[in-house]
């Protein structure tokens, strides 16, 4: 009596997810020492969180202005910015966190849970790519920034519909090819990411490679 082959598919599918947990993990530590705050506007979030806090602790809700911000000016900011965010700080510090420890874990909460609703949503809804591209693409044309609908958020070229288009394909092209072209991608995936790790690295330590070529 023959065997069936066995299928391979779902223990890739698998192994996938938890790479990418480990990878996410890595990639994520040095945030938790402090680093985050090297970046160019990290200063001024805290300046908001600091100031949503007073002013939800104040009785001002839904938070809209802030003070402290200028000089004898009150700041509007929460009328146009996203203040949900803010919101789950706030939760964190009244608990009896710290500024930047509230900061930090709400960061971390919503980077995991993004990943977890984006993975529920692409399997949910992805399976029929065509209609919600249609979608997308409807909503860019319609949209009162063509700029920003169709190459994303200024300077950082993200969640418009070209990066949007992206990673759909990307989904496509990984439900439709076989198994062995799966490994044959994870295994190019891994020494492509050695070689980039590994010029990082020097890079890091003040050495490049790139310095001994040119």
């Amino acid at each position: 009596m023959d065997e069936k082959p066995v299928d391979l598919l779902p223990l890739l599918k698998v192994a996938a997810v938890f790479l990418s947990l480990v990878l996410f993990m890595l990639v994520s530590l040095p945030f938790a020492g402090g680093e985050i705050f090297r970046g160019h506007d990290i200063l001024f979030h805290m300046i908001y969180v600091k100031g949503f806090y007073q002013a939800l602790s104040e009785g001002q809700f839904p938070v809209r202005v802030i003070g402290k911000v200028f000089p004898g000016y009150d700041f509007y900011v929460f009328n146009y910015y996203q203040p949900m965010f803010f919101y789950f700080i706030s939760l964190a510090k009244f608990l009896g966190l710290s500024y930047t420890q509230s900061f930090l874990l709400t960061l971390w909460s919503a980077w995991v849970a993004s990943g977890v609703f984006m993975f529920l949503f692409v399997r949910r809804h992805l399976a029929n790519f065509p209609a919600l591209l249609s979608a997308f693409f409807i909503s860019t044309l319609i949209s009162f920034d063509s700029r920003a609908s169709w190459l994303g958020y200024y300077s950082r070229f993200q969640g418009g519909f070209v990066s949007i288009l992206a990673l759909t394909l990307l989904y496509w092209i990984a439900t439709t090819i076989s198994v062995d072209r799966i490994k044959k991608l994870l295994l190019w995936g891994i020494i492509s990411s050695t070689i980039a790790a590994l010029w990082a690295i020097g890079e890091h330590f003040g050495g490049s490679i790139s310095c001994l070529l040119i």
